[in-house]
């Protein structure tokens, strides 16, 4: 079966197909990409019918979202919701069980041209994102 094929009209792909990864020839191993997009999803439908829930905790900012620094892979965040702590405690709430939920860590930083060089604060101005590294090819 194709994840891409579906009964729904062919410019609507069915994201709950589409986000099974192949796992070998005309099968597909139920784990799944989380995103923002799937947030509406029933839950208990994860948890009936995938072997683990992989969590991307990292991406939270970066020079696309702000001209000011910013943690990418927060542990706790006390002004909004865009932290580990949150993101895991949410899937934990709603009744997955801890044991199918992979917490996603990042390999890699973000860096930033910072627009006073003394200030390396969290929430320093910049000017723009910092070049791309060499092995992870990340700003």
């Amino acid at each position: 079966m194709d994840p891409g094929t579906c009964s729904c009209p062919a410019s609507n792909a069915d994201p709950v197909m589409a986000g099974f990864w192949p796992s070998g020839a005309n099968s597909y191993m139920p784990a799944w990409n989380i995103n923002a997009s799937l947030y509406t999803h029933l839950y208990y439908a994860f948890a009936d019918n995938l072997y683990w829930i992989n969590v991307t905790c990292f991406d939270y900012h970066g020079a696309w979202d702000t001209p000011y620094t910013g943690a990418h892979a927060t542990l706790y965040d006390v002004t909004s919701h865009l932290s580990r702590n949150y993101g895991i405690g949410s899937w934990l709430d709603s009744g997955i069980p801890s044991n199918k939920v992979v917490m996603g860590i990042p390999m890699y930083g973000r860096s930033w041209i910072l627009k006073n060089k003394n200030n390396g604060q969290i929430g320093a101005p910049v000017v723009v994102a910092g070049p791309r590294h060499r092995l992870s090819n990340e700003t």
